[in-house]
C-alpha cells in the first residue's frame, strides 16, 4: 500500500504517517452516497458561496469600523497609529475571498479528476459483512487497499492526516472512493482503512 498526502507523489507509508492519521479507534458502520460529477459540483460551488459571502462580510465590517473609527476617535487621540489595521484587515479578507474564487474556479476540473476510478453515483456503506456499493456486497477479503490519500489537517495541539481517497481492487478490478464525491463520505472510507489496513 503506497501513501498520498496533499497529492503529492505515492510513496510507502511510515510509521510516522501511520501515526498521524486521524481516524476513529473502533470500527463502525457507516453508509453514505456516491454523487455525480454534477451533484459534487455544485455542493462544492454551493459551500465555497458561503464562505465567500462571509469573508466579504467580515472585510465589509472591517472597512466600515475603520471609517466609525475614524469619525468618532477622541481628537486628542493619534488616529493614525490604529487607523491602518481594519483596513488592512479588510484587504486580508478581500484577498482570501478573490482565493477561494479562483479555487472555486478550478474546482469542476479537480473534481472530474477525482471521479476518475470511482464507482457510479448511488448508495455506499461499510459494515462487518463489507463494503456495498448499491445492491452489491464486496466481502472485505475480497479487497485489497492499494493506495491511501490524505489532507494535512493542522491545528495547534499538531497535524494530523485526514483520510480523502481509497484506492482499491476488488474481484471486479481497481476502483476508488473518495470524499469529494460522496455524501456522508468521512465515515465509509475511514471503515475502509481500518478494515483493510496491513
Amino acid at each position: 500500500m503506497d501513501i498520498v498526502v496533499n497529492g503529492a507523489k505515492p510513496r510507502p507509508p511510515t510509521a510516522k504517517d501511520l501515526k498521524k492519521l486521524n481516524v476513529p479507534k473502533r470500527f463502525k458502520p457507516a453508509s453514505g452516497a456516491i454523487l455525480s460529477i454534477d451533484e459534487a459540483t455544485r455542493r462544492s460551488a454551493k459551500l465555497g458561496g458561503y464562505g465567500m459571502a462571509g469573508l466579504i462580510v467580515f472585510a465589509l465590517l472591517a472597512f466600515i469600523g475603520g471609517f466609525l473609527y475614524w469619525a468618532n476617535a477622541p481628537d486628542d487621540f493619534e488616529k493614525s497609529e490604529f487607523l491602518p489595521f481594519p483596513f488592512l484587515l479588510g484587504a486580508i479578507f478581500l484577498g482570501f475571498a478573490l482565493l477561494l474564487r479562483w479555487l472555486m474556479g478550478r474546482s469542476p476540473d479537480k473534481i472530474a479528476e477525482f471521479a476518475k476510478g470511482c464507482p457510479p453515483p448511488g448508495p455506499v456503506a461499510t459494515s462487518e459483512e463489507g463494503l456495498r456499493l448499491g445492491e452489491t456486497l464486496h466481502p472485505w477479503a475480497s479487497l485489497r487497499l492499494d493506495q491511501l490519500g490524505v489532507w494535512i489537517s493542522g491545528d495547534d495541539g499538531g497535524t494530523d492526516y485526514v483520510v480523502r481517497r481509497v484506492n482499491l481492487t476488488g474481484e471486479a478490478g481497481p476502483f476508488a472512493l473518495d470524499t469529494a464525491l460522496m455524501r456522508g463520505g468521512q465515515g465509509v472510507v475511514d471503515g475502509v482503512w481500518l478494515r483493510l489496513k496491513t
